[in-house]
């Protein structure tokens, strides 16, 4: 089943049409209820790590993690040395410290040299949820390199993104929907809060910043919890396989393609293989 994602074309007036929630692989979304539940389908207690990658992926974890959820570990990558000081979540991994001025690509292949690393740091786990947001920065680079290195490792893998906020450009938005595609094809699973919708709820017209991420994130804690709930077992979990799971190294490279080509047009530079 192919996640519900929207056309490059797609205009945000478009957008404020769509589900908060949307896009699952591998199953049905199963009903919320309390995170002890994730273990009560299977015989044997199943072990959960839920990862941040990038800065608001990081700060969306570290908010779940505050309220104490039990059974359920917390992780974070980052680039940031700064970020990575100021973590919250001691199980933390850094990749360069330097950050990456917004260019996922840069993030990607930090990721990739530091896979050793990240499957340090998910090993032992039965199922990762990856939570990132879908627009620029590190989140969209790291993510689906996270994902791959867990379907090797043998760890059923879960994305939790977010996509643009209302504010961000038609271009951020087709650059999101053409992540949350790559992304797609490294995991078993991904569920996407459309961050527009939020303004549409009854009683929430006029957000502050606080409430806009405190609802988002409950939605997004919600949608995560009802596709862990809904992850297999350990006796099912080896029959299933991300989609496209034999052309990944290719699915990251039309990324990086992808996203050099959008930031030359953001620049106004000729687009590769253009004339000089």
């Amino acid at each position: 089943m192919q996640p519900t994602c929207l056309p490059f074309s797609t205009p945000k007036s478009t957008l404020r049409r769509r589900h908060v929630v949307f896009g699952i692989l591998g199953g049905g979304v199963g009903f919320a209820g309390s995170w002890a539940a994730l273990n009560e389908k299977s015989p044997s207690r199943r072990t959960i790590l839920v990862l941040g990658v990038g800065g608001e992926g990081n700060r969306r974890v570290e908010d779940m993690a505050s309220r104490g959820m039990d059974g359920v570990s917390f992780a974070g990558i980052h680039t940031s040395r700064e970020g990575y000081e100021a973590r919250r979540i001691p199980r933390s991994l850094l990749i360069d410290g330097r950050g990456n001025a917004n260019r996922s690509f840069k993030a990607r292949r930090l990721a990739d040299s530091n896979a050793g690393g990240i499957k340090s740091l998910i090993e032992g786990f039965d199922i990762v949820g990856i939570v990132s947001a879908m627009a620029d920065g590190d989140g969209p680079g790291i993510a689906p390199v996270v994902g791959r290195v867990a379907s090797r490792a043998g760890v059923y893998a879960i994305a939790a993104v977010t996509l643009p906020e209302p504010w961000q450009t038609d271009q951020q938005f087709r650059l999101a929907n053409f992540h949350v595609q790559t992304l797609s094809m490294q995991v078993n699973q991904l569920v996407a809060v459309d961050q527009v919708r939020l303004f549409d709820e009854d009683g929430f017209e006029n957000p502050t910043m606080k409430q806009f991420f405190a609802h988002g994130n409950a939605l997004l804690t919600d949608a995560l919890l009802s596709a862990l709930q809904a992850a297999p077992t350990s006796s099912r979990r080896d029959l299933l396989r991300p989609i496209g799971f034999t052309s990944k190294t290719h699915a990251l490279e039309d990324a990086e393609d992808f996203e050099r080509r959008y930031w030359d047009k953001v620049r106004g530079r000729p687009q590769s293989g253009a004339g000089a």
